[in-house]
Formats: structure tokens, sequence, C-alpha cells
């Protein structure tokens, strides 16, 4: 049905004793070795050294044994390059508003079975318990003073009937979220933490697969503070989403997200990294719609011709965005990889099937595409198309 406003009171969650297990939501403190420059100009910088601050971090708090940092989202009203609802790959997005939980049940379980099928976690933690959380900073140097996030107590709401199922579609992809019904929304409890500084850090869940804890999954939204002064400063924050595993954890509640063996795409004889790389570039191919039209366009007409596929396979395996793994293997084991990839042909099937049911026109002409032909990039898609190929985990929307 129709979204319907409806008010509420946000309060102040600073010494009310707010914890990520009980409430789904967290404020904690770690500083950062990064500027603030550094989260809009160095996207290495941010992919090495703060994922891995993220990383000690969220092990830290959750005493996870393995964490994996997904993709991150900066966002700011005044420096955005991007729309939330049509180009979520941008790098600076404004403020999202609207209540909502960026996942569910249902696409954090499918996310994770995605990351054990194509070898970016290892099997080892395919059992016990899995997190999915975000990391929510301000990257000023000056505390936020406007459009902070504001969070609702999970224990506050009443299951299942204030939970509605939600598709998020950009292009071809949907993600299965969940928004709030404002039924009950009398007995909701929202709560923000003003004036927060860049050494503070929001931890908010999207998904715990431990169904003994009252905070399993966080409804958030950017909201207009009426406090805020009229000049206030816009906010300028970096999210995060990760994955936290619990292999020791009992009982095991990721037995179901096991993948099935694999067996035609693992190589006898062959390292553990080439298995992998061949097992994870492989089902890169598995599902175009997830890839944005302009990979899509890349790929199809790449399809007819061997050679042409053999270069999909290159450019897949150098992994640029660091979904598959394979990205600091050395190029002697990427080549190997490669040559396993075309030799067992189901490759070259996928990607002739999966491109097959996608018209050229239908993908120069369809929404999120017009615009790229207004710009040199369109032809460069080759180059930067394996970059977004596996955005199927990766929704940006927080």
């Amino acid at each position: 049905g129709p979204e319907q406003a409806v008010d509420v009171s946000v309060a102040n969650g600073r010494g009310k004793g707010l914890r990520l297990d009980t409430h789904s939501f967290e404020l904690v403190e770690h500083p950062t070795g990064l500027s603030t420059e550094d989260f809009y100009e160095a996207q290495d910088k941010v992919r090495t050294a703060y994922y891995a601050e993220m990383r000690e971090l969220l092990m830290r708090e959750t005493g996870a044994a393995f964490v994996k940092v997904l993709h991150h989202q900066v966002r700011c009203a005044e420096r955005a390059n991007g729309n939330p609802m049509t180009d979520i790959a941008s790098t600076v997005q404004p403020y999202a508003q609207g209540v909502h939980c960026d996942s569910s049940a249902f696409s954090a379980q499918a996310t994770v079975k995605h990351m054990l099928k194509s070898a970016n976690v290892d099997p080892k933690f395919g059992k016990g318990r899995f997190l999915y959380v975000n990391t929510w900073r301000n990257i000023s140097e000056s505390p936020i003073e406007s459009y902070p996030l504001a969070m609702c107590d999970e224990s506050s709401l009443v299951s299942p009937e204030d939970y509605i199922a939600s598709d998020f579609a950009v292009g071809e992809m949907k993600i299965v979220q969940y928004k709030l019904d404002c039924t009950n929304s009398s007995r909701h409890r929202w709560y923000y933490f003003p004036g927060m500084s860049k050494d503070e850090v929001v931890l908010f869940k999207q998904w715990d697969s431990n169904p003994d804890v009252p905070g399993r999954m966080c409804f958030h939204t950017a909201f207009r503070d009426p406090t805020s002064a009229p000049d206030a400063r816009p906010r300028e924050s970096i999210e995060c989403r990760a994955l936290c595993f619990f292999p020791d954890f009992t009982p095991d509640t990721m037995a179901h997200l096991v993948p099935d063996d694999d067996g035609s795409l693992l190589c006898e004889g062959e390292s553990q990294e080439v298995r992998r790389g061949v097992s994870a570039v492989t089902r890169a191919v598995q599902d175009f719609s997830y890839w944005p039209a302009v990979g899509v366009l890349w790929a199809k007409a790449m399809a007819g011709d061997e050679g042409k596929l053999r270069s999909v396979a290159e450019t897949l395996v150098q992994d640029t965005q660091g979904y598959l793994g394979t990205a600091g293997l050395s190029d002697e084991v990427k080549k190997r990889i490669v040559e396993l990839v075309m030799e067992k042909g189901e490759f070259a099937e996928r990607v002739k099937r999966g491109t097959a049911q996608y018209s050229y026109s239908r993908l120069l002409l369809g929404p999120g595409y017009q615009k790229l032909w207004q710009s040199k990039a369109a032809w460069a898609a080759a180059a930067f198309a394996a970059g977004y190929a596996l955005r199927a985990w990766a929704p940006r929307r927080s």
C-alpha cells in the first residue's frame, strides 16, 4: 500500500544503555586514521585502511572470528553525485530518508550463501552464526548538526505485523527489505545520538541468524532534526556493511546455507587458490540480473567469440572491486584460473545463455543507461563493467 507519514518522538540515546543484541544498535568509540577528504578522494585507502579499521572494530565489539567488509557508501547532500533510487553505484549519495531496513532474512541468507559458494568466505565459517551489520560514522571534524540517523529499538516492535516485506529495485537488481508498518507506531521507541563526533560509530544490524537475541535487525532513517540551526552544516557520513561469522556458535544456525558441492568447478590437482578462483569467476556470470546495464551490454557483445570471452574472464579475475577474492593473486595463478575457466566451457555457456535474454534496445534505452550515454563513460564500458559486476550482496541504501 501507499506510504504514510506519522509523527514520532526521537529521543537522545546517549546514556540509555542501548546495546546491539538487545536493541539492534549501539554507539561505540573507535577513532579512524583517515581524514575527511580521504573518504571522498582516496577510495583505495578506504577499502584497505578503513575496512581494516572496521574489521578490528567489529571483531572487538561482537567477538566474531572473521569479518568480511562488503562495501561502503559516503553521504553528503552538498557533495552528492548520485540518486539513491537510480544510481546506487555513485561514490557520494544524499541522505536516505524513509524508514527501512536494508535487508531481510531472505536477502541476508542469500548473500551469505552466495559468498560461500563464490569462495569469498572460507567454508569453515559456513556454520554457527552470522551477523549482517552496518557501521555508521561522521567523517567531518565537526559534530553532526543536521540530518542525523534515527534507529528504532527492535524490542519495541510488534512481530510479525510490524514487518512489511518490500522489494528494493534498481534496474535489474532486487533486494528483499523490510519496511515498517505504522499501525503500532505509538509503541515504537526511536533514538538518535546527537552531535556525533568523528571518533564515534553506530553499529546497527541488518540481520542476525541468532534467534535468541531480541535485537536482530534495525529499522532506521535519516531525519530532519527540527532543533538544527538554519545554517547547520550538511551531514558528512560513511556507512560500511559487513558480515561477521561465529563458527563456534551453537546451535548451528547456518546449516541450511552451506552450498551444494559444485564438483564441475573443482579442479583436481590444482591449488586451493586456483580452485576457488575458477569457482568465483564462473559463478560471477551465473546471474546477470545483478549486473548493471553497461556490464551486461559488454558481456553480450563478447559472448559470440571465444577470444573475446577470454577477455571477459581475464577482466573478472582482476577483481578490481575485491568481490571475487582474486585481486591479490599472482599473475601466474590468475592466468591458470582463466585457462581452466575457458577449458571447462561452462563459463562461455553461462555468458551466452545469461545475456541472451537481454536485447540491445533494452540495454541501451532502459532506465539508468540513458544518462550514461550522455557521457564518454559509455565508450569505456569494458574497463569498468567488471568492477560493478557482482552487486548481488551490495544493496547500498541505508
